[in-house]
């Protein structure tokens, strides 16, 4: 009951270290449980498969991978880009990017906006979205000369 109420916590996207005190136990004890639970839910997947049991991939796939990354289901598609976790994750579904569509529709400047995403993060999201972003990044840190007369003409 003990590893259900945690594993149960983590997928609703408690913080870990409320986890970790709530229950007694190490940072690397919620870590383990969270890898073993995630490999059996996989086990159970490929089992469900062999018997024909298609009714319940969707749903094991879906609890697989919020318990491999601590969030709710709405964050699913978001977690799936490399580098952004349960944290990042929900920064960007509470500043109203909640799939990857509205990522690339944002942008590079909106990205930069937020809490834990900084320029670089912001432009390899993009790229892994298939948005090239150099034009706007080369622009943004050009080099300019001239005095300050030149600047407020």
């Amino acid at each position: 009951a003990k590893t259900a109420a945690i594993l149960c916590d983590w997928i609703e996207e408690k913080p870990e270290e409320a986890i970790v005190e709530k229950y007694g136990i190490g940072p690397g004890d919620l870590f383990n449980l969270i890898r073993t639970a995630g490999w059996l839910l996989y086990s159970f997947y490929e089992l469900a498969k062999i018997l024909g049991e298609i009714n319940v991939l969707k749903d094991l796939m879906v609890l697989r991978e919020r318990v491999l990354h601590g969030v709710k289901s709405e964050l699913i598609e978001l977690t799936r880009l490399k580098n952004i976790g349960r944290k990042r994750a929900r920064i960007l579904y509470n500043a109203g990017l909640k799939t990857l569509e509205d990522i690339k529709r944002a942008g590079y400047r909106k990205l930069v906006s937020l809490p834990l995403i900084g320029p670089s993060l912001a432009k390899e999201i993009l790229e892994q979205l298939g948005v090239k972003i150099e034009a706007q990044i080369t622009i943004r840190n050009k080099t300019r000369t001239g005095t300050l007369e030149d600047y407020f003409q």
